[in-house]
Protein backbone atom coordinates (compact mmCIF):
# COMPACT_ATOMS: atom_id res chain seq x y z
CA UNK A 1 0.00 0.00 0.00
CA UNK A 2 1.30 3.53 -0.73
CA UNK A 3 3.31 5.36 1.96
CA UNK A 4 0.17 8.21 1.41
CA UNK A 5 -2.84 7.05 0.49
CA UNK A 6 -5.07 8.31 3.04
CA UNK A 7 -3.26 12.01 1.87
CA UNK A 8 -4.51 11.62 -1.97
CA UNK A 9 -7.88 10.95 -0.63
CA UNK A 10 -7.98 13.98 0.96
CA UNK A 11 -5.89 15.99 -1.26
CA UNK A 12 -7.03 14.01 -4.82
CA UNK A 13 -4.13 14.66 -7.72
CA UNK A 14 -1.36 16.62 -5.51
CA UNK A 15 1.09 13.77 -5.12
CA UNK A 16 0.51 10.93 -7.61
CA UNK A 17 3.91 9.46 -8.11
CA UNK A 18 3.71 8.46 -4.01
CA UNK A 19 1.48 5.32 -5.45
CA UNK A 20 4.81 3.28 -6.41
CA UNK A 21 6.36 4.41 -2.90
CA UNK A 22 7.30 1.87 -0.02
CA UNK A 23 5.31 0.64 3.37
CA UNK A 24 2.38 2.90 4.34
CA UNK A 25 2.75 6.58 6.37
CA UNK A 26 -0.66 6.59 5.50
CA UNK A 27 -3.29 6.38 8.80
CA UNK A 28 -6.02 3.98 7.54
CA UNK A 29 -9.97 5.08 7.42
CA UNK A 30 -11.81 4.67 10.62
CA UNK A 31 -15.19 3.53 10.90
CA UNK A 32 -17.50 5.66 9.37
CA UNK A 33 -19.00 5.98 12.84
CA UNK A 34 -19.12 9.28 14.27
CA UNK A 35 -18.08 9.04 17.82
CA UNK A 36 -18.40 12.92 18.61
CA UNK A 37 -21.19 11.71 20.77
CA UNK A 38 -19.52 8.83 22.43
CA UNK A 39 -16.61 10.06 23.88
CA UNK A 40 -16.38 10.18 27.49
CA UNK A 41 -13.60 11.36 29.52
CA UNK A 42 -12.11 8.94 32.06
CA UNK A 43 -11.38 11.58 34.21
CA UNK A 44 -14.46 12.11 36.36
CA UNK A 45 -14.72 14.61 39.08
CA UNK A 46 -15.12 18.81 38.83
CA UNK A 47 -13.77 20.72 35.79
CA UNK A 48 -10.84 22.12 36.21
CA UNK A 49 -9.73 22.98 32.04
CA UNK A 50 -11.66 21.39 29.38
CA UNK A 51 -10.72 22.33 25.72
CA UNK A 52 -12.12 20.67 22.74
CA UNK A 53 -10.64 22.69 20.12
CA UNK A 54 -14.26 23.72 18.76
CA UNK A 55 -11.97 26.44 16.15
CA UNK A 56 -8.85 27.15 14.21
CA UNK A 57 -7.47 28.98 16.95
CA UNK A 58 -5.56 27.89 19.89
CA UNK A 59 -7.56 29.64 23.02
CA UNK A 60 -6.00 31.71 25.27
CA UNK A 61 -3.06 30.49 27.34
CA UNK A 62 -1.98 27.96 25.06
CA UNK A 63 0.95 27.48 22.79
CA UNK A 64 3.13 25.39 20.77
CA UNK A 65 7.01 24.91 21.25
CA UNK A 66 8.81 23.73 17.98
CA UNK A 67 12.03 23.04 19.26
CA UNK A 68 13.45 20.71 17.01
CA UNK A 69 13.16 23.43 13.86
CA UNK A 70 13.00 20.63 10.92
CA UNK A 71 10.59 20.92 8.04
CA UNK A 72 8.16 18.01 7.97
CA UNK A 73 8.68 15.97 4.80
CA UNK A 74 6.58 17.51 1.97
CA UNK A 75 4.14 15.00 1.34
CA UNK A 76 3.00 15.69 4.10
CA UNK A 77 3.48 19.78 4.51
CA UNK A 78 -0.47 20.63 2.48
CA UNK A 79 -1.39 18.76 6.55
CA UNK A 80 1.55 19.96 8.26
CA UNK A 81 3.04 23.30 6.90
CA UNK A 82 5.45 23.34 9.39
CA UNK A 83 6.60 21.83 12.80
CA UNK A 84 5.16 21.86 15.91
CA UNK A 85 1.25 21.61 16.67
CA UNK A 86 -1.04 22.97 14.41
CA UNK A 87 -5.26 22.38 13.58
CA UNK A 88 -6.43 19.53 11.23
CA UNK A 89 -9.39 18.21 10.73
CA UNK A 90 -9.67 14.80 12.28
CA UNK A 91 -8.03 12.02 10.15
CA UNK A 92 -10.79 9.25 11.07
CA UNK A 93 -13.62 11.45 10.03
CA UNK A 94 -12.81 13.97 7.56
CA UNK A 95 -16.28 14.18 6.85
CA UNK A 96 -17.25 15.65 10.04
CA UNK A 97 -16.34 19.11 11.57
CA UNK A 98 -14.27 18.26 14.46
CA UNK A 99 -10.64 19.74 14.68
CA UNK A 100 -8.19 18.32 16.84
CA UNK A 101 -4.40 19.56 17.02
CA UNK A 102 -1.48 17.12 15.14
CA UNK A 103 2.09 17.07 15.33
CA UNK A 104 4.82 15.42 12.50
CA UNK A 105 7.41 13.23 13.06
CA UNK A 106 8.38 12.48 9.54
CA UNK A 107 11.12 14.84 8.68
CA UNK A 108 13.29 16.00 5.73
CA UNK A 109 16.54 13.92 5.26
CA UNK A 110 15.14 11.88 8.28
CA UNK A 111 15.69 14.42 11.09
CA UNK A 112 14.45 13.46 14.32
CA UNK A 113 13.53 12.40 16.66
CA UNK A 114 10.55 15.03 16.98
CA UNK A 115 10.83 17.77 20.03
CA UNK A 116 7.48 19.32 20.09
CA UNK A 117 5.39 20.94 23.07
CA UNK A 118 1.90 21.48 23.09
CA UNK A 119 1.66 23.69 26.26
CA UNK A 120 -1.32 24.17 28.22
CA UNK A 121 -2.26 27.24 29.92
CA UNK A 122 -1.02 28.12 33.66
CA UNK A 123 -3.09 26.30 36.13
CA UNK A 124 -3.25 25.43 39.58
CA UNK A 125 -4.30 22.09 40.46
CA UNK A 126 -6.70 20.53 42.83
CA UNK A 127 -5.62 18.17 45.70
CA UNK A 128 -6.63 14.85 43.26
CA UNK A 129 -5.79 16.38 39.83
CA UNK A 130 -6.38 13.94 36.55
CA UNK A 131 -5.25 14.54 32.96
CA UNK A 132 -7.63 13.26 30.41
CA UNK A 133 -7.22 13.18 26.84
CA UNK A 134 -7.53 11.11 23.17
CA UNK A 135 -5.07 10.75 21.14
CA UNK A 136 -4.22 8.27 18.02
CA UNK A 137 -1.33 8.17 15.53
CA UNK A 138 -2.35 8.47 11.95
CA UNK A 139 -0.48 5.39 10.59
CA UNK A 140 -0.36 2.09 12.30
CA UNK A 141 2.80 1.10 10.78
CA UNK A 142 4.66 4.44 11.93
CA UNK A 143 3.05 5.14 15.79
CA UNK A 144 4.20 8.04 17.47
CA UNK A 145 5.41 8.14 21.14
CA UNK A 146 5.11 11.44 23.45
CA UNK A 147 4.96 12.51 27.02
CA UNK A 148 3.80 14.15 29.49
CA UNK A 149 6.00 17.09 31.25
CA UNK A 150 4.91 19.67 33.76
CA UNK A 151 6.95 22.77 34.80
CA UNK A 152 6.40 24.45 38.13
CA UNK A 153 8.66 27.35 36.76
CA UNK A 154 8.75 28.44 32.88
CA UNK A 155 6.91 27.33 29.87
CA UNK A 156 9.92 26.23 27.89
CA UNK A 157 11.96 23.17 27.31
CA UNK A 158 14.16 23.44 30.70
CA UNK A 159 11.19 23.90 32.64
CA UNK A 160 9.59 20.86 31.34
CA UNK A 161 12.55 18.98 31.24
CA UNK A 162 13.58 19.81 34.94
CA UNK A 163 10.92 17.65 36.05
CA UNK A 164 10.58 13.51 35.27
CA UNK A 165 8.24 12.62 32.67
CA UNK A 166 4.40 11.93 34.25
CA UNK A 167 3.52 9.60 31.70
CA UNK A 168 5.70 8.12 28.66
CA UNK A 169 3.56 6.65 25.82
CA UNK A 170 4.74 4.35 23.38
CA UNK A 171 3.63 3.13 19.97
CA UNK A 172 -0.07 4.87 20.68
CA UNK A 173 -2.64 3.00 18.82
CA UNK A 174 -3.86 4.60 15.22
CA UNK A 175 -7.72 4.06 16.59
CA UNK A 176 -8.82 7.29 19.04
CA UNK A 177 -8.00 6.19 22.35
CA UNK A 178 -8.86 7.46 25.81
CA UNK A 179 -5.94 8.09 28.35
CA UNK A 180 -5.71 9.66 31.69
CA UNK A 181 -2.81 10.12 34.35
CA UNK A 182 -2.77 11.43 37.56
CA UNK A 183 -0.72 14.89 38.62
CA UNK A 184 -0.79 14.12 42.23
CA UNK A 185 2.84 14.78 43.05
CA UNK A 186 2.05 18.55 41.81
CA UNK A 187 -1.70 19.08 43.77
CA UNK A 188 -1.85 22.56 44.70
CA UNK A 189 0.77 24.03 42.94
CA UNK A 190 0.31 26.50 39.81
CA UNK A 191 2.32 24.75 36.96
CA UNK A 192 2.85 24.53 33.25
CA UNK A 193 1.32 21.25 31.65
CA UNK A 194 2.65 19.75 28.12
CA UNK A 195 2.02 16.98 25.87
CA UNK A 196 5.89 16.59 23.82
CA UNK A 197 6.19 14.64 20.78
CA UNK A 198 9.27 12.75 21.01
CA UNK A 199 8.76 10.49 17.84
CA UNK A 200 11.90 9.29 15.87
CA UNK A 201 11.16 8.71 12.22
CA UNK A 202 7.06 8.37 12.35
CA UNK A 203 4.04 10.30 10.82
CA UNK A 204 1.68 12.38 12.01
CA UNK A 205 0.04 12.47 16.36
CA UNK A 206 -3.25 13.35 16.52
CA UNK A 207 -4.48 14.95 20.20
CA UNK A 208 -7.83 16.03 21.41
CA UNK A 209 -10.30 17.12 24.06
CA UNK A 210 -7.92 17.61 26.62
CA UNK A 211 -9.11 18.04 30.34
CA UNK A 212 -7.67 18.61 33.43
CA UNK A 213 -10.40 17.53 36.74
CA UNK A 214 -10.72 16.73 40.34
CA UNK A 215 -10.98 13.58 40.84
CA UNK A 216 -13.31 11.94 44.06
CA UNK A 217 -11.83 9.45 46.23
CA UNK A 218 -14.24 7.03 45.02
CA UNK A 219 -17.16 7.91 42.35
CA UNK A 220 -18.39 4.82 41.07
CA UNK A 221 -20.46 6.20 38.03
CA UNK A 222 -22.85 4.78 35.02
CA UNK A 223 -20.17 5.08 31.42
CA UNK A 224 -22.94 3.41 28.95
CA UNK A 225 -26.11 2.30 28.06
CA UNK A 226 -26.36 0.30 25.15
CA UNK A 227 -29.35 2.12 22.67
CA UNK A 228 -31.99 -0.55 21.65
CA UNK A 229 -34.35 0.03 18.39
CA UNK A 230 -37.34 -2.30 19.04
CA UNK A 231 -41.11 -2.31 18.47
CA UNK A 232 -44.38 -3.04 20.65
CA UNK A 233 -44.01 -6.60 22.16
CA UNK A 234 -40.58 -7.14 21.76
CA UNK A 235 -38.73 -8.25 24.89
CA UNK A 236 -36.22 -5.99 25.85
CA UNK A 237 -33.02 -6.04 28.13
CA UNK A 238 -30.97 -3.16 29.08
CA UNK A 239 -27.33 -3.41 29.43
CA UNK A 240 -24.16 -1.37 28.96
CA UNK A 241 -21.26 -0.43 31.77
CA UNK A 242 -20.29 1.18 34.86
CA UNK A 243 -16.79 2.73 35.29
CA UNK A 244 -14.50 3.38 38.32
CA UNK A 245 -13.78 7.44 38.26
CA UNK A 246 -12.53 8.01 41.65
CA UNK A 247 -9.11 7.48 42.82
CA UNK A 248 -9.63 4.71 45.03
CA UNK A 249 -9.71 1.04 43.65
CA UNK A 250 -13.46 -0.22 44.29
CA UNK A 251 -13.68 -3.79 46.09
CA UNK A 252 -17.28 -5.28 46.21
CA UNK A 253 -18.68 -8.44 48.31
CA UNK A 254 -21.53 -10.50 46.95
CA UNK A 255 -24.81 -8.59 46.57
CA UNK A 256 -23.39 -5.05 47.07
CA UNK A 257 -23.39 -3.51 43.98
CA UNK A 258 -26.86 -2.62 42.29
CA UNK A 259 -27.90 -2.03 38.74
CA UNK A 260 -31.79 -0.16 38.60
CA UNK A 261 -33.69 0.45 35.76
CA UNK A 262 -37.67 2.61 35.70
CA UNK A 263 -39.63 3.39 32.75
CA UNK A 264 -41.83 6.25 33.23
CA UNK A 265 -43.14 6.08 36.56
CA UNK A 266 -43.62 2.06 36.78
CA UNK A 267 -41.73 0.40 39.36
CA UNK A 268 -37.91 -0.06 39.62
CA UNK A 269 -36.58 -3.20 38.65
CA UNK A 270 -33.10 -4.04 40.17
CA UNK A 271 -30.84 -6.74 40.37
CA UNK A 272 -27.53 -7.41 42.51
CA UNK A 273 -23.86 -8.17 41.12
CA UNK A 274 -23.91 -11.52 42.68
CA UNK A 275 -19.83 -12.45 42.28
CA UNK A 276 -17.16 -10.40 44.45
CA UNK A 277 -14.97 -8.24 42.18
CA UNK A 278 -12.67 -5.41 42.43
CA UNK A 279 -12.51 -2.29 39.97
CA UNK A 280 -9.58 -0.50 39.50
CA UNK A 281 -9.45 3.11 38.88
CA UNK A 282 -10.54 3.72 35.24
CA UNK A 283 -11.54 0.06 34.88
CA UNK A 284 -15.24 -0.45 33.61
CA UNK A 285 -17.88 -3.44 34.34
CA UNK A 286 -20.26 -4.52 31.82
CA UNK A 287 -23.99 -5.47 32.67
CA UNK A 288 -26.95 -7.39 31.47
CA UNK A 289 -30.03 -6.61 33.23
CA UNK A 290 -32.02 -9.76 33.97
CA UNK A 291 -35.53 -8.04 34.16
CA UNK A 292 -36.91 -7.39 30.74
CA UNK A 293 -39.57 -5.19 29.19
CA UNK A 294 -42.12 -5.53 27.14
CA UNK A 295 -43.26 -1.88 25.87
CA UNK A 296 -46.82 -1.98 24.77
CA UNK A 297 -47.30 1.17 22.25
CA UNK A 298 -45.06 2.59 19.53
CA UNK A 299 -44.44 5.70 21.55
CA UNK A 300 -41.19 7.66 23.18
CA UNK A 301 -40.77 6.17 27.15
CA UNK A 302 -38.83 7.71 29.95
CA UNK A 303 -35.99 5.68 30.83
CA UNK A 304 -33.44 5.75 33.62
CA UNK A 305 -30.74 3.43 34.48
CA UNK A 306 -28.59 3.75 37.60
CA UNK A 307 -25.74 2.31 40.11
CA UNK A 308 -25.90 2.43 43.51
CA UNK A 309 -25.39 0.56 46.94
CA UNK A 310 -21.55 0.78 47.23
CA UNK A 311 -21.94 3.44 50.64
CA UNK A 312 -19.56 6.48 49.91
CA UNK A 313 -19.79 7.73 46.51
CA UNK A 314 -18.14 11.43 46.15
CA UNK A 315 -20.20 12.23 42.95
CA UNK A 316 -23.64 11.11 42.37
CA UNK A 317 -24.76 13.06 39.46
CA UNK A 318 -23.33 10.54 37.37
CA UNK A 319 -24.50 7.66 38.75
CA UNK A 320 -27.72 7.77 36.55
CA UNK A 321 -28.50 7.65 32.66
CA UNK A 322 -31.67 8.50 31.56
CA UNK A 323 -33.13 8.99 28.07
CA UNK A 324 -35.80 8.69 26.08
CA UNK A 325 -36.56 5.52 24.71
CA UNK A 326 -38.51 5.62 21.45
CA UNK A 327 -40.37 2.48 20.34
CA UNK A 328 -41.78 1.50 16.86
CA UNK A 329 -42.73 4.09 15.25
CA UNK A 330 -42.08 7.09 17.50
CA UNK A 331 -39.48 9.78 16.09
CA UNK A 332 -40.70 12.43 19.16
CA UNK A 333 -42.09 13.32 22.68
CA UNK A 334 -44.45 16.46 21.31
CA UNK A 335 -47.38 14.28 22.36
CA UNK A 336 -45.51 14.71 26.58
CA UNK A 337 -44.92 18.50 26.27
CA UNK A 338 -47.06 20.11 28.59
CA UNK A 339 -44.43 23.83 28.25
CA UNK A 340 -42.49 25.97 25.81
CA UNK A 341 -38.79 26.69 26.88
CA UNK A 342 -37.41 30.25 26.55
CA UNK A 343 -33.71 29.82 24.75
CA UNK A 344 -31.39 32.60 23.73
CA UNK A 345 -29.72 33.14 21.35
CA UNK A 346 -31.72 31.71 18.66
CA UNK A 347 -30.74 30.72 16.09
CA UNK A 348 -27.01 30.22 17.95
CA UNK A 349 -23.77 28.02 16.89
CA UNK A 350 -24.59 25.71 20.27
CA UNK A 351 -23.87 28.25 22.88
CA UNK A 352 -26.72 29.29 24.40
CA UNK A 353 -29.14 29.81 27.33
CA UNK A 354 -32.60 28.20 29.14
CA UNK A 355 -34.70 29.34 31.82
CA UNK A 356 -35.83 26.74 33.45
CA UNK A 357 -39.59 26.86 34.55
CA UNK A 358 -40.27 28.09 37.81
CA UNK A 359 -42.77 25.11 38.43
CA UNK A 360 -40.07 22.28 37.77
CA UNK A 361 -38.12 20.58 40.58
CA UNK A 362 -34.69 21.71 41.00
CA UNK A 363 -33.12 18.40 39.84
CA UNK A 364 -34.07 18.75 36.08
CA UNK A 365 -32.19 16.67 32.97
CA UNK A 366 -31.88 18.52 30.13
CA UNK A 367 -32.19 16.32 26.54
CA UNK A 368 -31.23 17.60 22.74
CA UNK A 369 -33.32 15.52 20.40
CA UNK A 370 -32.54 15.32 16.47
CA UNK A 371 -35.55 15.49 14.35
CA UNK A 372 -35.46 11.77 13.93
CA UNK A 373 -35.94 11.92 17.96
CA UNK A 374 -32.45 10.43 18.95
CA UNK A 375 -31.32 11.85 21.66
CA UNK A 376 -27.69 13.14 20.77
CA UNK A 377 -26.73 14.99 23.73
CA UNK A 378 -28.08 15.17 28.14
CA UNK A 379 -26.95 17.10 30.56
CA UNK A 380 -28.13 17.73 34.36
CA UNK A 381 -29.14 21.33 35.26
CA UNK A 382 -29.00 22.49 38.83
CA UNK A 383 -30.09 25.79 38.19
CA UNK A 384 -32.90 28.08 37.29
CA UNK A 385 -30.84 29.76 34.59
CA UNK A 386 -28.44 26.94 32.76
CA UNK A 387 -25.83 27.76 29.93
CA UNK A 388 -24.98 25.53 27.66
CA UNK A 389 -22.07 24.68 25.47
CA UNK A 390 -23.04 21.94 23.26
CA UNK A 391 -20.81 19.81 21.00
CA UNK A 392 -19.61 20.42 17.42
CA UNK A 393 -23.48 19.27 15.74
CA UNK A 394 -24.41 20.07 11.62
CA UNK A 395 -26.40 22.80 11.03
CA UNK A 396 -30.22 22.42 11.38
CA UNK A 397 -33.09 22.36 13.55
CA UNK A 398 -32.83 20.34 17.32
CA UNK A 399 -35.95 20.05 19.94
CA UNK A 400 -34.75 20.78 23.27
CA UNK A 401 -36.01 18.95 26.20
CA UNK A 402 -35.89 19.23 29.96
CA UNK A 403 -37.88 17.12 32.06
CA UNK A 404 -37.31 16.86 36.52
CA UNK A 405 -38.31 14.02 38.41
CA UNK A 406 -41.43 14.34 38.75
CA UNK A 407 -41.62 13.96 34.83
CA UNK A 408 -42.96 17.32 34.31
CA UNK A 409 -41.97 18.50 30.53
CA UNK A 410 -41.05 21.60 28.27
CA UNK A 411 -39.59 21.42 25.13
CA UNK A 412 -38.50 24.01 22.68
CA UNK A 413 -37.19 24.18 18.92
CA UNK A 414 -33.47 25.06 18.91
CA UNK A 415 -31.58 26.05 15.50
CA UNK A 416 -27.82 25.84 15.34
CA UNK A 417 -25.73 27.45 12.40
Amino acid sequence: MSRFLFTLILFTGIFPSLMAQGPSRSGFAADQEDKRFTRRFPCGGATILDETFSTDTLPDGWFSLDEDGFAPRAEIQPITPTGGWQFSIDFKDPDSSNLLLISPSWYENNAGPSDDYLVLPLTTLPANPCLSWYAYSQDKFFPEDYEIRVSTTTPDAQGFLANPAVISVVSEGDEFTFRSTSLAQYAGQTVYVAFRQTTQDGFILAIDDIRIADVEQSDLAMYSLNSITADPLDTLFFSGAIINLGLDTLAFDSLQLQISWQINSEPVQTIAIANPFILLPNDTLQFVHDSMWVPQNPVAYRLRVWVSGIGIDGNVENDTIARFQAIGTATGISREIVGQLNIFPNPNQGSFSVDVPESFHPETQLFLLDMQGRVIYEEQLRATRAHIQLPQLPSGIYMLVLEDINQKRATGRISIE
